[in-house]
């Protein structure tokens, strides 16, 4: 009896969605409107090593968007690939890889109808918590988003996986905003903060100054290969870095430039300037945020399989919302045991 294997790849983002603004955890599709066993991930018959089938759908995935050259300045690569779990679905086995981009990737032109909602963030524990499993997006929408949800939830309890999602320049409330897209409420910010000093700080992140961000962009509009990834040269890409508020700006955005110019911008300039250096919207009032400069790179952070190399001394600890109620119903959102050891072997 043959059996019918499927690899599915899932990469995935956070960003600030809604009238809420609040922080999404969201999938990349390969074609958003699907509707296929797998619903609208990218998926394939397993080839002669799942790693590399996945491989071939993100690879997929970043050509028909036209952001391969993203993916190589990013330095993305197999090793990113997360094994998440097999799954017995419709007479089929299926194995399901994850991976995080930096939050920029939502502002390629490319990909912006191809973002699908993983859970429904609240503003508050109490309102997630009312919700509970019906937070989750639907097995129609979007299949397997419990595994991806849990997968990850566990990744950043217990390691510094949270640099997998952002900037190699990023902010506490950035760092901060992929807490709580994954558990599913915005997360307390003097107690995350607290967490994160005292296990994040001097191992993942460090204080950087204003001026190593401009170094940053510099290096970047710099790199012979510019041109080419972003479709601009560096002295039009120097205005986007500047800003139209020079006195007080810190980085870029599309929300920042304004819908009207960042469709201006050609190419993967701009999710290119987000993810490889740094991006902050600095509103009219207020100060910018103080930058963090990430320790590790998405090289450090993984090793040959895709499992972690570093773990943290105190796991954090606060259970998601989308946990709160069904768990009887649905093992899936049971704590499961530690899926490095489980999927070790599978994915070689």
């Amino acid at each position: 009896m043959t059996v019918d294997v499927r690899v599915v790849a899932i990469p995935v983002v956070v960003a600030r969605r809604g009238p809420l603004d609040l922080p999404v955890i969201m999938g990349l599709a390969a074609d958003a409107d699907a509707h296929l066993p797998n619903g609208p991930w990218a998926a394939a018959p397993l080839g002669r090593d799942a790693r590399d089938t996945a491989w071939g759908l993100v690879s997929e995935l970043s050509e028909s968007a036209e952001v391969a050259n993203l993916t190589t300045l990013l330095k993305i690569d197999k090793t990113n690939l997360q094994p998440v779990e097999f799954v017995d679905r419709d007479d089929r086995l299926v194995l399901i890889y994850t991976m995080a981009l930096p939050s920029g990737w939502t502002e390629v032109l490319s990909l912006r109808d191809r973002w699908i909602p993983l859970c429904n963030t609240r503003p508050s524990r109490h309102d997630g918590a009312r919700l509970g499993r019906r937070q989750l997006a639907s097995e129609r929408v979007a299949p397997y988003g419990s595994l991806i949800l849990d997968h990850w939830r566990q990744l950043l309890e217990e390691t510094p996986a949270v640099l997998s999602f952002l900037a190699p320049f990023f902010t506490l409330a950035q760092a901060r905003d992929v807490y709580s897209a994954v558990w599913g409420y915005t997360q307390d910010a003097n107690h995350w903060r607290e967490w994160a000093e005292a296990n994040l700080a001097g191992r993942a992140y460090e204080s950087a100054e204003r001026k190593d961000v401009s170094q940053g962009f510099s290096e970047l509009l710099a790199n012979p290969a510019w041109p080419e990834i972003s479709g601009m040269n560096s002295v039009t890409s120097a205005q986007l870095v500047q800003g139209p508020q020079t006195k007080n700006w810190t980085g870029t955005s599309g929300a920042a430039l304004g819908e009207f110019a960042a469709s201006l911008v050609p190419g993967a300039a701009l999710g290119a300037l987000t993810s490889a250096v740094a991006h902050q919207v600095v509103k009219p009032r207020g100060k910018a945020s103080p930058w963090k400069r990430a320790l590790l790179t998405r090289d450090e952070l993984y090793d040959e399989w895709g499992l972690p190399r570093e773990q943290l001394k105190n796991v954090y600890s606060p259970r998601p919302t989308w946990q709160a109620a069904g768990e009887s119903e649905n093992s899936t959102n049971r704590k499961r045991t530690s899926t490095y050891t489980r999927t070790r072997k599978t994915s070689r």
